[in-house]
């Protein structure tokens, strides 16, 4: 790629182990088994960049995705029925991860932005404040609006974000001129 990019690796699952008893009273092959799920080293891998939409929210466009099951297995005792759901679940985990090798960048940068804007609050953070007036015990609700002004800039080990940085009282806050920040060298 000839920019810099955010390269996420999301180890999703260390080890999860999900176990039950299977009770199987079709006629043909009665029985009663142990089955167990293992979900181990399962990671999620994807890099993206960060494109600001016309709200001032981070929309990320992922250049590419790979999810891995690792050695996650299904066991079962009944070696007929191993094999058929062994078959079954190998063959999901198969396609789940070709799928998102090569269409995974498409699903993921249209899913991921509105995913981003609700755990963000939609940048709005809101948080209360005391009075400065000693001996009063009184407080309100103000906003903190990191909406940002342009696409951040990503670098090798940083991200430059520019952020409105409005502090709102009931919805109301001052005309700030969203502008770069330019830093004296003196």
């Amino acid at each position: 790629m000839d920019k810099s990019l955010i390269n996420v690796k999301f180890p999703a699952i260390k080890h999860w182990e999900i176990d039950a008893v299977q009770d199987i009273n079709f006629w043909f092959l009665p029985d009663v088994s142990e089955v167990q799920l293992i979900f181990k080293d399962f990671k999620f891998d994807f890099e993206t960049d960060l494109v600001l939409d016309e709200n001032g929210y981070l929309d990320p466009i992922v250049y590419t995705a790979d999810i891995n099951f690792g050695e996650s297995y299904l066991y079962h005792d009944n070696p007929i029925v191993a094999f058929v759901m062994h078959q079954i679940v190998y063959f999901g985990i198969v396609i789940i991860e070709n799928s998102v090798y090569f269409v995974g960048q498409y699903i993921f940068t249209n899913m991921m932005g509105p995913v981003m804007d609700d755990f963000l609050n939609h940048y709005m953070f809101e948080f209360s404040f005391p009075t400065m007036v000693r001996g009063q015990w009184a407080w309100d609700l103000f906003t903190f609006d990191f909406r940002n002004t342009q696409s951040p800039f990503i670098g090798e080990g940083y991200i430059d974000l520019f952020l409105h940085g409005s502090l709102l009282y009931e919805g109301e806050g001052c005309d700030i001129v969203a502008d770069n920040l330019e830093f004296n060298a003196d």
